[in-house]
């Protein structure tokens, strides 16, 4: 099966599960008048059973007959991922309902986010990532899903300026009429009754701030590059370096791969060890420590970096 018929299919049965969820929480709540509790667990359990077997014989057919891939090895490991998903989306279900006092359907609705964000997303990426969100719609809706988060992330940018756009110049309106800075922003527009010196002002530094950041995010002299080597070539190297056993240097590689991954995705919104990510990946044992240097230098002087 194609992937892209594989994640039209996820899309259709995904968005199946979450109408069926819907229509069983507003029957029970609405029409029998169970509480949202009792509701979403019978919602989650159907729409889970739904799941299952459109996963087990349309999205995910088997080929053979493997032992290993038995339908009791299926619904074992299937109601794992559930449970543990189900657990995350019921306490922030009762975080909302009952800390929050959030309305009882609202949060039926905002729990099947936080559903789709455990389930299927790797909570490792999820954690690190500079934009979770998106990361969760993809794994909610597929690209689609992507594309909405980041224009709904978009408009909410926009609405993170208008309030800076709102407070500070009131903020320099109040310090101008106590003397503390010039007294031009304490004028008042005759028309609009706004603080203009301090809007102009304001607008003046985020489009300041935003012109640095771009100018400083796009120099030509600056060369993402990724080297890396098969693991057992970097089990060898780190344990004949340190003096210690291969199994050791083998979890000493993991925790330090795990660490530059959670720093380089949380602070480069990007992947660690994704071609994407960079300019130019090298395997290192091809060449050498040495042949990868003289590599590097090639690439230096052909770039023209100084």
């Amino acid at each position: 099966m194609k992937e892209s018929v594989r994640i039209i299919r996820f899309a259709i049965i995904g968005t199946l599960n979450a109408l069926i969820a819907a229509f069983v929480v507003w029957l029970l709540m609405h029409i029998e008048g169970e509480s949202y509790i009792i509701a979403n667990i019978c919602a989650y359990i159907v729409a889970q059973i739904h799941n299952f077997i459109w996963c087990k014989y349309w999205i995910f057919p088997l080929e053979t007959d493997d032992k290993k891939n038995s339908i009791w090895h299926q619904m074992l490991f299937f109601i794992g991922a559930f449970a543990l998903a189900y657990s995350a989306q019921f306490l922030f279900l009762l975080m909302l309902v009952e800390l929050l006092h959030c309305n009882e359907y609202l949060a039926q609705f905002l729990g099947l986010f936080i559903y789709g964000a455990v389930k299927y997303t790797d909570l490792g990426v999820l954690s690190t990532s500079a934009v979770p969100q998106t990361r969760a719609a993809v794994a909610i809706m597929g690209p689609v899903g992507g594309i909405i988060m980041s224009v709904l992330t978009t408009l909410a940018s926009f609405t993170t300026g208008n309030a800076y756009v709102a407070g500070l110049p009131r903020m320099l309106y109040g310090l101008a009429r106590d003397g503390s800075i010039p007294a031009v922003f304490g004028k008042i527009h005759p028309k609009y009754r706004v603080p203009m010196a301090g809007v102009w002002f304001t607008v003046f530094l985020i489009a300041l701030t935003t012109i640095y950041i771009t100018a400083m995010g796009g120099t030509s002299d600056v060369i993402n590059l990724f080297i890396t080597a098969p693991l057992e070539n970097r089990i060898k190297r780190v344990a004949a370096r340190n003096g210690i056993s291969e199994n050791e240097a083998k979890d000493r590689i993991k925790k330090t791969d795990k660490s530059r991954a959670s720093y380089y995705n949380y602070y480069s919104a990007k992947d660690w060890g994704d071609a994407k990510s960079y300019d130019l990946c090298i395997d290192s044992s091809l060449l050498g420590i040495d042949g990868t240097v003289e590599l590097l230098k090639d690439l230096i002087r052909i770039k023209g970096i100084k």
